[in-house]
């Protein structure tokens, strides 16, 4: 491989590996998620984020079982909580959370699953 092709190779990584969500370009997302089911509704809480340029936080919904996650708010989160309403009843749900730093929004964070009443 001539030196112009490895250079391609080596900016072809770089830039998977940013926008992959990848932590090691030092955008954490968040950790220790717990997830409180009521009968529609599921009390989602996280660990802050703590690295500089953090604009806020999204957070996921999903039925157990179902294939994509869905946005549950609107506008971005900006503390470490959030109430995902209009849930099914007796429903088992998964959840988890993202941080967002402009526009880079990091990979979804560990899951927390709850069923609602």
């Amino acid at each position: 491989m001539n030196a112009k092709g490895f250079l391609i190779v080596a900016v072809c990584v770089l830039v998977a590996s940013v926008v992959s969500g990848e932590e090691s370009i030092g955008h954490s997302k968040p950790k220790s998620v717990t997830a409180i089911c009521g009968v529609t509704s599921a009390e989602v809480a996280w660990s802050a984020v703590t690295e500089e340029g953090l604009s806020g936080y999204n957070v996921y919904e999903k039925a157990a079982g179902e294939p994509d996650f869905t946005k549950a708010n609107t506008a971005l989160v900006i503390i470490t909580e959030y109430t995902v309403q209009d849930l099914f009843s007796s429903t088992a749900y998964e959840l988890a959370v993202t941080a967002v730093y402009g526009a880079f929004e990091t990979d979804l964070s560990q899951l927390a699953a709850c069923t609602t009443g």
